[in-house]
């Protein structure tokens, strides 16, 4: 697995630190809150996480970068 993959762009997760690579990514998500962590929108997120450090190809991060994305904006959307 390739962890050390850059994201397609760097993310900003509310009050955290920038995401700049799936090691970013994968750390986030491990300190989610399990009720965040269990939404669909974030299980979706760990597939495609798992998919592009298994395989780091443009589209894979891609894709992992765009979930992720969506993941952030809902959870702050629904948390606001």
């Amino acid at each position: 697995m390739s962890w050390s993959a850059k994201l397609a762009k760097p993310l900003k997760p509310h009050d955290r630190a920038e995401l700049r690579t799936l090691a970013d990514a994968r750390d986030y998500m491990l300190k989610l809150p399990d009720a965040i962590a269990s939404r669909q929108v974030w299980l979706r997120v760990e597939d495609f996480l798992l998919d592009a450090a298994a395989g780091p190809t443009e589209g894979a991060i891609g894709n992992t970068t765009a979930q992720l994305d969506f993941a952030l904006f809902t959870t702050y959307r629904l948390e606001v």
